[in-house]
């Protein structure tokens, strides 16, 4: 049976305005902090669970945000799901998920969603992105499709790239391996930074060392051609998983990384610094995505923000031995989310920016 404000009451020999009060936070100056610390006790022991649904009907607030995600997520944007809740609920608000399992319009999740109470939505990098469908709560696109509000300048993050090759390590035939614009929804941004990065170096990017590797007939004969042929010496990657399959694909050939072949990714996934050869890679700051990302909906449903804006992120590139360059720390073994262990979440090292090679606001590279 549902433990109710009442049982609590009875159970403390106390009023029931008093545990309202204390459970709802508003007992400040009306009573003592002792009184509310027993009231929080009792309710935890006698495991009372607050009814949402039943304010929502009252006509309160429900502190609740809806977050829409594809099934298939690009790129880190698994990590920034939970950065997204862990920040929503440090602010007392629930989180409810809904996973778009196909490419149709959001509009239906973002209603369903909707009339479960929620205060906003939050989109991301969902597919054909309808930001404002609905005007009876404020909706926030994030990620890499084109009609996104917060989102990370990814263009900046391959020109950084590239011209850390070119400068540190000498290359100056350089390809782009992605796979294709479905999972890779943000490949042309990061097309047009390699070509910005040699153009940065009086360099032209070749449009043939360009490799999708979604043609799966002839990826394998064209990256050959390039390596064997064309003598290519370095490639981008449009995200780290293409870089791994990149690297072990060389390898098993006996194509040595990165003393014949440099390979750079893009994210800043964990599991790239415990590849066979470390990933060096752009870091995706999904931290501070996942941080604004809540401020601005919080703002919005305040009423402080603007309905429609749009703001970029910077990543950082970090350099690794796939490019070269010895690993800038030493990669962190425990899963320490997963272990129940404390750290801070601050830390550069789990925002994403990691210490020691880079400031945490790194901004690109002056140009020449």
């Amino acid at each position: 049976m549902r433990t109710r404000l009442k049982d609590i009451a009875q159970q403390l020999g106390c009023s029931l305005q008093t545990v309202s009060l204390v459970l709802n936070n508003k007992y400040h100056g009306r009573v003592t902090e002792a009184r509310a610390q027993e009231v929080r006790e009792t309710a935890e022991k006698m495991g009372y669970v607050v009814n949402f649904s039943a304010g929502c009907l009252r006509g309160k607030r429900s502190h609740a945000i809806g977050v829409i995600q594809p099934a298939v997520s690009p790129g880190g944007f698994p990590d920034l799901a939970a950065t997204v809740a862990r920040h929503l609920q440090k602010r007392d608000y629930q989180v409810y998920f809904y996973i778009q399992d196909d490419d149709r319009t959001n509009c239906e999740a973002i209603n369903s969603l909707i009339s479960r109470g929620v205060e906003g939505v939050i989109l991301l990098d969902c597919y054909n992105i309808v930001p404002h469908c609905n005007n009876s709560c404020p909706v926030l696109a994030v990620g890499s499709m084109p009609k996104s509000e917060i989102s990370v300048d990814k263009c900046s993050g391959c020109r950084n790239a590239v011209r850390h090759l070119i400068r540190c390590h000498g290359h100056r035939k350089i390809g782009y391996v992605t796979n294709g614009t479905q999972f890779c929804l943000s490949s042309a941004e990061k097309l047009e930074g390699v070509r910005l990065g040699m153009a940065d170096e009086g360099l032209l990017f070749d449009e043939e060392n360009y490799v999708d590797i979604s043609a799966v007939t002839e990826c394998e004969k064209k990256l050959k051609h390039l390596v064997m042929a064309k003598g290519l010496t370095a490639f981008c990657c449009a995200n780290d998983y293409v870089a791994g399959r990149l690297i072990s694909y060389l390898t098993r050939r006996g194509i040595r990384v990165p003393e014949d072949i440099a390979v750079t990714g893009f994210d800043g996934l964990n599991f790239g610094e415990f590849a066979g050869v470390p990933l060096a890679t752009v870091v995706q700051p999904f931290e501070l995505l996942g941080r604004r990302s809540v401020e601005i909906m919080l703002e919005r449903i305040s009423g402080k923000a603007p309905a429609r804006m749009t703001e970029y992120l910077m990543p950082v590139f970090r350099p690794g031995p796939s490019c070269g360059c010895p690993l800038p720390h030493e990669p962190v073994l425990p899963m320490v989310e997963h272990l129940g262990l404390t750290y801070d979440q601050s830390d550069p090292v789990y925002a994403g920016e990691l210490a020691g090679f880079v400031p945490p606001n790194q901004t690109p590279l002056p140009w020449k």
